[in-house]
Parts: C-alpha cells; sequence; structure tokens
C-alpha cells in the first residue's frame, strides 16, 4: 500500500471553462516563464513528483511553440518549456497533454479531421520537446463517463492516437476517465481497456462534482482494482480537492477542507500505485508566495496539507 498522501497533480496553463477556474485564471494568464518555475517549485515543496499539463492548446491557439497555431495571449512565452525544464531541475515528471485545441467536447468527437489535427499537435510536440528530461509520458484528455463501460466513440479515438503515439515514443500513455457508475468487473471491460491504448489510467473519484461521497470510494477502487490486476494496467486516482462554491459546472471552485481530503486519501490509497489531485493549481497556494493563485482558502488548504502529510 502506498502512503495516502498526494504526490502529483494536473495543471492548466489556461482554464477551458469561464465558471470554474474563476479565482486563478486571469491571474494566471499574467504569468512569465519565470513565475511558472516559481509555482512549479511551490508544487515540489508539497510533495508533488508529477505534473500533468492539461492542455497544450485551447480555443485554436497554443501554450507552446507551435507552427499549427497562433500563441495564446498570455504574457508567457512558453510555459510548456518553462515546465519543463523546471521539472528537470527538480527532478519531476510531467506527462504532457494532446488534444482540448478547440475545446474538450469538440476534441471528444471521432471525426477524421479532429484526429489528423491531435496528431499534428503530438508529432510536433515530440519534435519540439523530446529531448527534456521532464517529459516522462503523453496526456490524453478525452475523457469518457464510465457508467459500466467506456463509450465507444472515446475507445474509438484514443485506439487511433495512443497508436500513433506508440509509433514514435515509448513514453507512457495517461487517461483520465470519470466514472458516474460501478464499472463491471469482466473480460468486455478488460477489452475496452486494452483497446484504449493506454498504459496508465487515474480515474476521477468523482467527489468535488458530488457524485458520489467519499465513503463510496472504497467500494469502487476496490473493484476497479481488481479490473486492472487481471488487465495489467496501471491504476492511479485523480482525488478531486475541491469544492463548486455554488451550481456544479456553473460556479467557481473553492477548495475542499482537509478532513474531507483525508477520508479520500485513506480511503483510495489502498488500491492505486499513485495518487493524482484535481489540483494543486489555485487550489492549494503556498502561503506568502510572490505570486499568489487562488482564493485565501486556496492558501490554507496548502497548509493544512502540508502539516498533514508531514505527520504522515
Amino acid at each position: 500500500m502506498i502512503k495516502p498522501v498526494i504526490t502529483g497533480s494536473f495543471l492548466d496553463f489556461k482554464h477551458h471553462s469561464v465558471f470554474d477556474g474563476k479565482y486563478w485564471v486571469d491571474r494566471a494568464a499574467l504569468f512569465t516563464d519565470e513565475d511558472w518555475k516559481l509555482k512549479l517549485t511551490e508544487m515540489h515543496e508539497l510533495g508533488i513528483d508529477t505534473v500533468i499539463i492539461m492542455a497544450v492548446a485551447l480555443h485554436g491557439k497554443a501554450f507552446y511553440n507551435s507552427k499549427i497555431f497562433p500563441k495564446y495571449e498570455i504574457a508567457a512565452r512558453d510555459p510548456l518549456k518553462a515546465v519543463l525544464e523546471q521539472a528537470g531541475e527538480l527532478r519531476m515528471n510531467v506527462f504532457v497533454s494532446v488534444g482540448w485545441a478547440t475545446e474538450q467536447y469538440v476534441d471528444f468527437l471521432t471525426e477524421d479531421w479532429q484526429i489528423e489535427r491531435s496528431i499534428k499537435i503530438i508529432n510536433e510536440l515530440e519534435e519540439n520537446y523530446e529531448a527534456f528530461k521532464s517529459f516522462k509520458g503523453w496526456y490524453l484528455p478525452y475523457e469518457s463517463g464510465v457508467k459500466m463501460y467506456f463509450e465507444e466513440k472515446c475507445i474509438d479515438t484514443l485506439e487511433k492516437l495512443s497508436a500513433h503515439i506508440k509509433k514514435i515514443s515509448r513514453k507512457p500513455i495517461l487517461i483520465a476517465p470519470y466514472v458516474t457508475g460501478q464499472p463491471v468487473n469482466d473480460e468486455k471491460y478488460q477489452l475496452q481497456l486494452k483497446r484504449l491504448g493506454a498504459n496508465i489510467l487515474a480515474y476521477q473519484d468523482s467527489i468535488g462534482v458530488r457524485w458520489r461521497k467519499p465513503e463510496d470510494t472504497t467500494a469502487m477502487y476496490k473493484n476497479l482494482k481488481e479490473i486492472h490486476d487481471r488487465a495489467g494496467i496501471t491504476l492511479w486516482t485523480d482525488l478531486e480537492v475541491f469544492e463548486f462554491e455554488g451550481e456544479v459546472y456553473k460556479s467557481g471552485l473553492i477548495p475542499a477542507d482537509i478532513e474531507r481530503i483525508k477520508k479520500q486519501l485513506f480511503n483510495e490509497a489502498p488500491f492505486v500505485e499513485k495518487i493524482l489531485c484535481y489540483q494543486v493549481h489555485g487550489l492549494m497556494d503556498k502561503p506568502g508566495s510572490k505570486k499568489p493563485l487562488g482564493t485565501a482558502e486556496a492558501q490554507k488548504l496548502y497548509a493544512d496539507y502540508l502539516r498533514y502529510s508531514k505527520s504522515i
């Protein structure tokens, strides 16, 4: 059993939702490359050794040095490069995203032009950033809602993209599905897992979005561990450290209480190989940071969690 602590986090240069990221998205847009390096260092001080980039492009504009898309209107010159450089200095691992170049739900479709566009992004990222020692894996943000099985349209897309990645790269592939029900522990689900082509699945625990309660995750991850052990595919968790301040998906994200997060950690840790969270960025912010991000509650959660993790 791993320790019940968070060792990985997602990170977004520009949040895709106009509601969710309201307390950090505008300030983050003003960050320079050096500011992003500072925030990565603060994550490292919290115990984070793995960062998953949510999106390298959004709304048809890039957060990296791209010939495919124009640059997004942010202060940083190349925040992806800055994160990879600093992660290398800190011996952290980075999973680089593919997709979300227009919108998450557009990229989710399986039209040929969407897949072709994503393959161009993959090729460009491999050419420009492969040499960074911190570039340890790929993240495919094609989220599928798993009730009993994966949606076939998601599998069709991921199957093609993961196959292309494996032609040009030996880096592992990560996806992070969300679970609305209880996946079926049978051969069909195991076959779906293998068709996806991903090496690691970090299921969203769905606490922050109010689909389940912390006490429900024990049964969920026990079942998933049995499935993944049989399929031979690595199981992580994506632990939600947030609440919505109002209506789900239509209001801002705010930090959850540390006591709730501790319940999630202890219930999920026995069944997974690594605990990621969504996310340190904007929701767990170092007190006294030169570049604060998020509300005062984000600073409180950073301090509360740091005390907890040091006690483990």
